[in-house]
């Protein structure tokens, strides 16, 4: 059952990649424009945080430790009561991930990372399903005035 997310402050994201620095860079570029960002290293630890944080965006490496294929992608968006946007990190060229968007990704980016660029296209993703969950709220007080 897909629930509509309660109203936050600031969006919120999971991130998984296994390298650490990267994730912690990344983490504090999507902080400094807003983001609520929880961390996970490997698929139990990202399932365990999706669980407890219920993110609007799962950003993930493709390839995580432990991790056959990408059997992963289904397991993260199960793992959130609510529509979510799954993008995925590739080495690889993006043109070579059409396995990736078939198992359930709605993104997938190609390193060498431009975080503005990735956020950017995050919310051209996010648009559609933010407006739907709070715009209408929104909208319909603006109607009344």
């Amino acid at each position: 059952m897909v629930v509509a997310r309660a109203a936050r402050a600031a969006m919120a994201m999971l991130l998984v990649h296994h390298d650490d620095e990267l994730r912690r860079m990344l983490s504090a570029d999507f902080q400094k424009r807003g983001w609520h960002v929880t961390d996970a290293r490997d698929v139990p630890s990202a399932v365990a945080a999706a669980i407890r944080a219920q993110p609007d965006v799962i950003l993930t490496a493709l390839q995580l430790p432990g991790a056959a294929g990408f059997h992963f992608v289904r397991t993260f968006r199960s793992s959130v009561e609510h529509d979510v946007v799954l993008v995925g990190i590739t080495s690889l060229p993006v043109r070579l991930c059409g396995d990736a968007k078939s198992a359930g990704l709605d993104l997938v980016v190609e390193k060498p990372l431009n975080v503005e660029r990735v956020h950017c296209s995050i919310m051209a993703a996010i648009a559609p399903q933010h407006v739907h969950a709070l715009g209408r709220a929104r909208l319909g007080r603006r109607q009344r005035a």
